[in-house]
């Protein structure tokens, strides 16, 4: 998570705390990448990139619903997609080289404070990854699923 985003919630919330999460390390962020490969049964060697093509080209548009313009609540919006989500997640910022856990209720809670439209284009998940719920810079969602568990 940038440390603009926590300068910016304290800025604005002075009786409050960001909330917490934590970035995964190298080693995390390698065993990560590893479990993604074998959930998409691609080679260890081959580029995280062809991972991010596969859950694009299994992403479904949620339609009628923007996180720029909507306000949106991701756990219910998870449950009307027919994910039982972990209450644990993962934030993707950047090629799963920056990945962050957090409990599922804070993003929720804190949406508009982690993320920024025009600025950020991120993929939430929890531990099966057997979803992917993307949201991009512009406020689409689209989500991938049905992906076979880790």
């Amino acid at each position: 998570m940038l440390s603009s985003k926590v300068k910016d919630f304290v800025g604005e919330n002075k009786n409050d705390v960001f909330p917490d999460f934590t970035p995964l390390n190298k080693e995390e962020l390698n065993k990560h990448k590893f479990q993604l490969k074998k959930v998409f049964e691609c080679h260890p060697d081959m580029p995280v990139t062809n991972i991010y093509r596969k859950i694009v080209e299994a992403s479904i548009l949620i339609p009628n619903v923007n996180a720029k313009y909507d306000e949106i609540n991701i756990y219910d919006l998870l449950v009307s997609q027919n994910i039982n989500p972990d209450m644990t997640i993962y934030i993707d910022w950047l090629s799963f080289d920056d990945v962050d856990r957090m409990e599922l209720s804070l993003f929720t809670k804190y949406f508009d404070d982690i993320w920024y439209p025009g600025a950020d284009d991120i993929y939430i998940y929890d531990k099966t990854f057997s979803w992917f719920l993307h949201i991009a810079h512009y406020g689409a969602i689209t989500i991938t699923k049905g992906i076979k568990k880790a």
